[in-house]
């Protein structure tokens, strides 16, 4: 019988399916309790991989721990409607819940405050967080910054180093002929540093 061999670019793979496997792991011996612990992933697993929308959404939440609806819409890129209907159906799961609701901003549309919602568990440095870009996200240099920053993390490739120069960064937005350039220049420093992106000035 041949053995594969595992290459570089299987580990990401490999890792995940151990850390899935992980969760299969129950405290108990019984094994209708364990039948019942592996129907409960099965069916939040179910539920979170119905769409590419649900699981762009759970994925945002585990990487950041909290956010506003308006982070997850700009972020995530998936519509609005769908965003809080999402948001709905994982407080109903027990997987975010409300956090906190705060001010309205200025050019907010709607009549309510909106709520920040966290992962169960999330820390209050991860809220405070996600209620300082909610307030940011009204920048039109902020989201000069977003659109920069996604643009930049999508030409990192597995296993490189996710890094590079303040002056790349520069030179791109004068490319891109932006008005402001230092202070969107600043932001999206900023915003890659959060993704853990090393930039060398």
């Amino acid at each position: 019988m041949s053995m594969k061999i595992v290459e570089p670019g299987d580990y990401p793979q490999i890792i995940l399916v151990h850390k899935l496997k992980l969760l299969l792991l129950s405290d108990t011996s019984n094994p209708a309790e364990k039948a019942a612990h592996v129907q409960r992933l099965r069916s939040l697993f179910g539920k979170i991989g119905r769409s590419s929308e649900a699981a762009e959404i759970f994925f945002y939440f585990l990487e950041h721990d909290a956010a506003s609806g308006r982070l997850v819409e700009l972020m995530t890129g998936v519509p609005k409607g769908t965003v809080y209907r999402l948001l709905q159906d994982f407080e109903k799961m027990g997987i975010i819940v409300k956090a906190m609701k705060i001010a309205k901003h200025r050019d907010e549309e709607g009549g309510r405050r909106p709520w920040v919602y966290s992962l169960v568990g999330a820390d209050m440095d991860a809220i405070s967080t996600s209620i300082r870009e909610h307030y940011a996200s009204f920048s039109p240099k902020w989201r000069v910054a977003r659109t920069l920053k996604q643009d930049i993390l999508s030409t990192f490739k597995p296993g490189e180093p996710r890094e590079i120069q303040y002056l790349t960064v520069m030179q791109i937005l004068r490319d891109r002929k932006v008005p402001e350039r230092v202070d969107v220049c600043d932001i999206t420093v900023q915003l890659l540093n959060e993704e853990g992106v090393k930039v060398w000035k």
